[in-house]
């Protein structure tokens, strides 16, 4: 895995303090037009919710 991939999503079970742990990534368009101009148009398809 790269290393230096950095996740703010602390409720996501791949998380470890700030990085991903997960043996790869997908990241897609989460919106309908398909066209990204901004980071708020992406979405990671890797999320996991943790378990509590």
């Amino acid at each position: 895995m790269p290393e230096g991939i950095n996740c703010k999503i602390e409720e996501c079970h791949h998380n470890d303090t700030g990085k991903c742990l997960a043996d790869n990534i997908e990241v897609r368009s989460s919106v309908d037009n398909k066209i990204c101009n901004m980071s708020e148009n992406t979405c990671c398809e890797t999320f996991k919710p943790k378990m509590s």
